[in-house]
């Protein structure tokens, strides 16, 4: 259970802390992107150092993105675009209105994950 617990924990880690997860745009620019292309190494050097230097126990605080979103064409891209406006209460919809603009209230981030990619992971 240890070794599972410890390899759940490095597999879920795959992008933590690496410097291309550092430095992601957290602006709306590119935010409606159907793909992203792989970045390597899955886990930087740093925190694989950091791990190596503590024991399988210790639990680390990293970030992790998640991307899979089962979505591939423009059409059930809009769609599900639009389940989640609907969705968005009318709090939610008043701050995003604020932050966002009246276009870009929901954008592929705010799209849930394929629940293929959560069963693997």
């Amino acid at each position: 259970m240890r070794v599972f617990s410890f390899f759940l924990m490095i597999t879920i880690c795959v992008v933590a802390l690496v410097p291309q997860a550092m430095s992601a745009s957290t602006g709306w620019a590119g935010a409606n992107e159907l793909t992203m292309q792989r970045q390597y190494p899955v886990i930087d050097q740093n925190l694989s150092n950091f791990l190596a230097a503590h024991s399988p126990d210790f639990k680390a605080p990293v970030m992790v993105f998640f991307t899979d979103k089962g979505i591939f064409d423009r059409p059930n891209y809009y769609q599900a675009i639009n389940t989640q406006e609907s969705i968005l209460t009318p709090a939610a919809r008043a701050r995003r209105l604020k932050s966002r603009g009246e276009n870009n209230l929901v954008d592929f981030r705010d799209l849930p994950l394929s629940q293929n990619y959560v069963n693997q992971v």
